[in-house]
């Protein structure tokens, strides 16, 4: 039956008081693996308190019991320091000699968790006298997660007992083990993307954007001489020959990378060989070698397949055996190569994920319902802002969308008005981050009045999950375009994103505007309409 510490450990909230120690190690113990795992989980909880006793435990027990109170140590090991992990982590060394076999490889186990120099040498010593295969195993396993230079020649000496095994699992487990410690090294090496460097040749190079802002991108890349040309969706396609540096200038563009050259899947066996083949190719080596200093660390992402493990994992294993200083890391990595898995054609991407952006660096206060500064920028584009402006935002969150306009004309006036006092804030401290002066009312934007009538009204209001009823804002925006009615001069426009395209045109054209621009806009997860609403210009009667 059930104790009542049982039902205690069912609870994943639970937090143990000292005088249960003896009872949780008691289940610890025992047979039933789902509450043994429970307790161990609160034993490491408590911490330093546990140490002296789980010392003893494992001192006066033998056989299943000592392998479930190595268990215990080595998760206890992980959530204490100092000298009481090196208790610990001695003891458990100790148990690599274990007469138990189920012992030794629990041992291995935990001390592959923990590291540090003592257990890697431990672990290597154990190679040369272990004979099972399990334990060859877990020893493969426990190596790698040392990420330790030194495992190298252990990993060597246990790759000639897979030969003489002709265990597939075990090559597998050597493998990735191999990979984390050719990670351990090139972490030693710093590893850093070239940003004022420039290629000797043009190269082909993709931006990407939120679809429906292709446009703007564009925009940009002519202004800065590059040039560009829409690809698909989402996606422009630019060829550049200058530094690195330079790409990064796009405000409305989400990154850009470099493709590889396509490889056919057909010729090379699969799409993992595919893979491969496009980065050991020419074209990659050069490119991470003109624009890394260091180590060439990569991460590899599969664009429309999701998390694909094991093919990560081949793919890693191949890309090291052909090029050694190409090493893969999800953790700490300079490169992210995407892979596009295109039917007969594999097309990877690589861009500099190591590289700063510096483009949105005002951001110092962030809001869960604030602007991406992609749309914020080209919702400035799309109001061509001039020096003259007058700007009103009449949802001002953290300020973004008067950022970019003060980036594009740094005389025009700005007021923004909210109903979120922290918004406010979060806005104040922005702009002065960004040394952009503006006026910030806390008011409904109903009931704002501006000192001086706006000549340009630019927002991107509350929507989608920002929002949980997009009903009580209809009545904010038919307000709005009434107040954009009364308020703007001939020649003067109102830019923002309309959650509800149709009714907003409606309400504009029956106030006597003008929609004289409407672009869908991917927001991440759901859409919105880019609206420009015009008034236009008197026209002077002929006589």
């Amino acid at each position: 039956m059930p104790s009542e510490l049982d039902a205690r450990l069912a609870d994943p909230g639970y937090t143990p008081a000292r005088a249960e120690l003896p009872g949780l190690l008691t289940i610890v113990m025992g047979d039933n693996e789902v509450a043994s795992d429970r307790a161990e989980k609160a034993v490491a909880k408590l911490g330093l308190v546990a140490v002296h006793e789980v010392l003893g435990a494992l001192s006066s027990t033998k056989g299943a019991q000592r392998a479930r109170i190595v268990r215990t140590a080595g998760r206890l090991a992980r959530a204490v320091e100092g000298d009481a992990q090196s208790r610990l982590r001695v003891a458990i060394i100790g148990h690599l000699e274990d007469e138990d076999a189920v012992v030794r490889r629990q041992a291995i186990v935990a001390l592959g968790r923990l590291g540090g120099g003592e257990v890697v040498d431990a672990l290597c010593a154990r190679v040369r006298v272990e004979t099972r295969v399990e334990h060859h195993r877990a020893l493969a396993d426990a190596l790698g997660k040392t990420h330790d230079p030194r495992a190298r020649e252990a990993l060597d000496a246990l790759r000639e007992l897979a030969r003489q095994h002709g265990d597939p699992s075990l090559d597998r487990v050597l493998a990735e083990a191999t990979i984390k410690v050719r990670r351990g090294e090139a972490r030693v090496a710093p590893s850093k993307i070239r940003v004022n460097v420039r290629v000797a040749k043009p190269r082909e190079t993709w931006f990407h954007t939120r679809r429906g802002l292709e446009e703007f991108v564009i925009e940009e890349l002519l202004a800065s001489k590059l040039g560009g040309r829409l690809v698909a969706p989402g996606l422009v396609a630019a060829t550049w020959r200058g530094a690195l540096g330079e790409l990064a200038s796009a405000r409305t563009a989400l990154r850009f990378g470099f493709p590889l050259p396509q490889q056919s899947v057909k010729e090379a066996g699969s799409v993992d060989n595919a893979v491969v083949r496009a980065l050991t190719s020419d074209a990659a080596a050069e490119l991470t070698s003109e624009f890394t200093d260091g180590a060439i660390r990569y991460r590899l992402e599969w664009a429309e397949a999701g998390r694909r493990r094991g093919g990560s994992m081949r793919v890693a294993e191949a890309v090291l055996e052909k090029r050694p200083n190409f090493v893969n890391d999800s953790r700490d990595a300079a490169w992210e190569a995407v892979v596009y898995d295109r039917g007969p054609l594999v097309q990877v991407e690589l861009w500099p994920r190591g590289l700063t952006d510096e483009r949105f660096s005002y951001r110092q206060a962030l809001l869960p319902a604030g602007s991406h500064p992609t749309i914020a920028a080209a919702l400035a584009r799309a109001a061509r802002v001039t020096d003259q402006d007058v700007v009103w935002d009449p949802f001002v969150g953290s300020a973004t969308e008067l950022i970019e306009c003060a980036r594009l004309a740094p005389g025009a006036k700005l007021y923004g008005c909210d109903i979120d006092d922290a918004a406010l804030e979060a806005g104040r401290t922005n702009l002065a981050a960004a040394s952009v002066k503006a006026t910030l009312t806390c008011m409904d934007a109903r009931a704002f009045r501006a000192p001086v009538k706006p000549t340009l009204i630019i927002s991107n209001p509350p929507m989608g999950r920002r929002v949980a009823d997009i009903d009580s804002l209809r009545d904010v925006f038919a307000k709005v375009i009434a107040r954009a009615a009364e308020w703007l001069p001939p020649g003067g426009r109102m830019v923002w994103l309309s959650p509800v395209p149709e009714e907003t045109e409606a309400l504009a054209r029956q106030h006597g505007l003008h929609v004289t621009g409407r672009r869908d806009v991917d927001m991440g997860g759901f859409s919105a309409e880019m609206q420009r609403i015009e008034r236009q210009p008197r026209t002077e009667p002929q006589a």
